[in-house]
């Protein structure tokens, strides 16, 4: 999720809500086959909760709600790589399913990682990329790198955030 500096309070309390209803309709922690992990970043990723921090949707919410901005620049990059290292922990028979939530663009930082480049360890774990570019900021050329098919990326308003989520669940479920 981002939490850089151009996100408003408002925003960032979308974007957590629009994380708990996608949980919720992806059914995350009722078994042990649906799990989440979230990252939270800025300038650096932080507020990170993993697999393993939560046993059932109450207590991955609960999680959700203690995040707190990171602020700074937009480190897209930074998040890829630490998503990266989350998944190596997985099974790797396991489907991987990353959604990346972004208010703009990737910063224009001198140690910037590509962000063609900074998908690539996620894409080597087989791994399915989609994409909500939320508010006018977001650069479709700069993140189409990201997704395998432009249908895997949504421009989304602010405001309508948690209405796209059955949405993007039910594409999520046709890609899987």
């Amino acid at each position: 999720m981002d939490s850089s500096s151009t996100v408003q309070r408002e925003q960032f309390q979308r974007q957590k809500n629009f994380i708990k209803s996608l949980a919720e309709y992806l059914q995350v922690g009722s078994s042990d086959k649906t799990k989440a992990a979230v990252i939270n970043y800025g300038s650096v990723p932080s507020g990170i909760i993993t697999f393993d921090d939560y046993t059932n949707i109450r207590g991955f919410k609960s999680g959700i709600d203690g995040i707190i901005p990171v602020r700074g620049s937009r480190r897209i990059d930074q998040a890829l790589s630490e998503a990266a290292v989350i998944l190596r922990g997985i099974d790797q028979s396991s489907k991987k399913i990353l959604v990346l939530l972004t208010a703009g663009q990737q910063a224009k930082e001198s140690d910037v990682t590509p962000l063609d480049v900074a998908i690539r360890p996620i894409r080597d774990m087989k791994s399915h990329m989609y994409v909500v570019a939320l508010g006018n900021d977001p650069s479709t050329p700069e993140l189409r790198p990201l997704v395998t098919k432009l249908e895997d990326m949504f421009r989304v308003p602010f405001n309508f955030m948690e209405r796209i989520v059955p949405s993007i669940v039910d594409h999520i479920r046709k890609g899987i």
